[in-house]
């Protein structure tokens, strides 16, 4: 069994989804580096929504240092792509 330490950040988080909450649990994507693995600034999201079912999206941040999600599903707004983005700040240091 692979245990991954918890030090990059993987957590999980409720969110306001209409009168209910979501939750959301965020892992930072990892790559194979010459010592290990370290993460890649991308983070895998899979959303739980109370009336939307559940979805999985990437979060990654562009040239301009803004977080944004190319293949997110069309209820998942762009004021809720900045919450997260201020959530993985907030948690991963």
């Amino acid at each position: 069994m692979l245990s991954l330490n918890n030090q990059y950040g993987t957590f999980t988080i409720e969110f306001p989804a209409g009168g209910n909450n979501g939750l959301l649990n965020i892992n930072p994507e990892m790559a194979a580096a010459n010592i290990g693995i370290k993460p890649t600034g991308r983070y895998f999201i899979y959303c739980v929504h109370p009336e939307r079912g559940s979805c999985s999206f990437i979060l990654a941040r562009n040239e301009n240092n803004v977080w944004f999600s190319e293949r997110h599903p069309a209820f998942i707004d762009p004021e809720l792509i900045t919450w997260i983005g201020g959530q993985i700040e907030q948690h991963v240091k």
